[in-house]
């Protein structure tokens, strides 16, 4: 009973997984997906499966070959404070060489019945949301992300955020760890979800 649930680029769904994917359609819940979900059936290759799939109508832009990047735009919680930033294939140049130089197909989502988030270049959207009452429909055709997009994501679907800085962090309701790596020491605003007596593991000693 997640409030939010995200498939990470899968092409391919039984029809067993896909009745389970319909189960989740309900009370509030966001699904969220990236590239071309379901497009790979028994069949063929199919965008009708991507629409039953996703719930938005998705297309092909033809003939495109190219490296999916785009650009976030205005009136979206999704973009919020990313405005006029991009999110490529891959952010690292470490990975030119190994990551493809393009790919095909490229997909967008109808303009008519998606609240765009992001677009490409061309001005198609490339990244939006279709809320349906009962759930929530949240597609990227750039298949990757990363934590500030994450965190949007994640606070629009209602999941709680116990930080939102880019640090380790683990929790359940009886321990929390927090762990900075090799960064130098600073200070990160930590939100529980519920009112606690905060105590030092190893020590017992009160923190909050």
């Amino acid at each position: 009973e997640y409030k939010l649930y995200l498939f990470l680029n899968p092409s391919y769904f039984t029809e067993a997984e896909r009745a389970a994917i319909d189960g989740l359609k309900r009370d509030g819940k966001t699904l969220a997906w990236f590239y071309a979900p379901g497009y790979v059936t028994d069949r063929g290759l199919s965008l009708d499966a991507v629409k039953r799939t996703c719930g938005l109508d998705i297309r092909i832009k033809e003939g495109a070959y190219e490296i999916p990047k785009m650009t976030y735009v205005e009136g979206s919680p999704l973009s919020e404070g990313l405005v006029g930033t991009s999110l490529a294939l891959y952010n690292w140049d470490c990975l030119q060489g190994v990551s493809p130089d393009e790919i095909s197909p490229i997909f967008h989502a109808d303009e008519a019945t998606t609240k765009a988030a992001g677009r490409y270049a061309d001005g198609r959207i490339a990244y939006g949301e279709r809320d349906f009452g009962t759930w929530r429909s949240v597609w990227c055709g750039v298949p990757n992300f990363d934590l500030q997009a994450m965190v949007r994501l994640a606070r629009h679907a209602g999941v709680h955020l116990y930080a939102e800085a880019p640090i380790v962090l683990n929790a359940d309701n009886r321990v929390m760890m927090v762990h900075n790596g090799y960064e130098k020491p600073r200070t990160v605003r930590i939100r529980l979800p519920r009112r606690a007596r905060v105590g030092d593991l190893g020590s017992g000693k009160p923190v909050a």
